[in-house]
């Protein structure tokens, strides 16, 4: 690295590479590098395909992206290491090989399969709002491709989605590590559009992200709220608690709780109250009927279902118990 930075103001290209790799660790050790690391790996590597006209020494290219592959494996140790320092071998191993192979061949319950085209409507989401003005494909078509630096950015952006498709498991924000790469790609197609032309964009951009995200709180948010079952879970920290239904601990980081919930399968619930009669479970369900079994002491909407707290018949409580 350090033969890389005395030469930045020498070399043109250098200085693109260094700043592009740059901003690729920046967004995956900010954007949670668990995800991110395998992406910025790869646009590190990209790095040094295009290599015509590439003053730096393939050497220190090469000594460059090996270091900023460590950089961006070193948040991952930060929790990895003490979460297998805790762990068994059995959640070890289906931590790093079950997740990451499932992910990648899509026999992981919770891999998100998405079909090979997935992310291609979302490229143009990227490109927003530049891709709707006649000048950003007028300049696509005179872009020059012989430019190291741009050819560099195509061969960060393209690889990476291409071998994101082909993976299973497929999500949205999967795509993060391409935004430097995008920005930089369009500051260089957006040249010949005006100063003025760019303000006025940019503040219709943050006037819709503005109100977008107060019309998401009063309607959307709060379909997503978990702070009531929450906090009727903080209140009562000393009963046994339990989970019906998918569940990432959300209930337990929320509430701050030091004991486990139990995650349960519908089936497993009447074996659970029966080693817990003081139990109490959250459940997400459809109907009332579907848990006319149980004591009902709290019930909110959540994401297109119902998400409540239950005890079992035989121990009845006050819904006055949450509040």
């Amino acid at each position: 690295m350090p033969a890389s930075i005395s030469r930045l103001f020498l070399d043109r290209a250098a200085a693109v590479t260094y700043l592009s790799c740059t901003l690729t660790l920046i967004i995956s050790i900010v954007c949670g590098a668990g995800l991110l690391v395998a992406c910025s790996g790869t646009t590190l590597l990209n790095a040094i395909v295009p290599r015509s006209g590439y003053s730096v020494h393939k050497d220190v290219a090469y000594g460059d992206c090996a270091a900023g592959i460590l950089v961006s494996v070193f948040p991952v140790c930060l929790w990895l290491f003490p979460v297998l320092a805790q762990a068994d071998k059995q959640f070890a191993f289906w931590l790093l090989w079950e997740q990451t192979a499932g992910r990648v061949t899509g026999n992981f319950n919770e891999a998100h399969i998405r079909p090979f085209y997935f992310y291609l409507p979302l490229l143009p989401i990227m490109f927003a709002p530049w891709v709707f003005f006649p000048s950003f494909w007028r300049a696509l078509k005179a872009i020059d491709r012989s430019y190291f630096g741009i050819r560099f950015v195509i061969c960060w952006i393209l690889p990476v989605t291409l071998s994101f498709s082909l993976i299973s498991g497929k999500q949205p924000h999967y795509l993060l590590p391409l935004l430097p790469g995008v920005i930089l790609l369009v500051q260089s197609m957006m040249q010949q559009v005006s100063a003025k032309t760019i303000q006025r964009v940019a503040l219709s951009m943050v006037a819709v992200i503005i109100v977008g995200q107060g019309a998401a709180a009063l309607v959307f948010f709060p379909k997503y709220d978990l702070r009531p079952v929450s906090a009727c879970v903080q209140k009562n920290t000393h009963l046994p608690w339990a989970f019906v239904g998918t569940y990432h601990g959300e209930i337990g980081f929320l509430s701050r709780r030091e004991t486990p919930v139990a995650d349960l399968s519908r089936n497993q619930i009447e074996s659970w109250f029966a080693e817990n009669p003081n139990g109490w479970a959250v459940i997400r369900y459809k109907s009332e009927q579907d848990v006319t079994a149980y004591n009902k002491i709290f019930s909110q909407s959540y994401r297109g279902r119902k998400l409540g707290i239950f005890t079992h018949a035989d121990n009845p409580v006050s819904e006055t118990a949450c509040l």
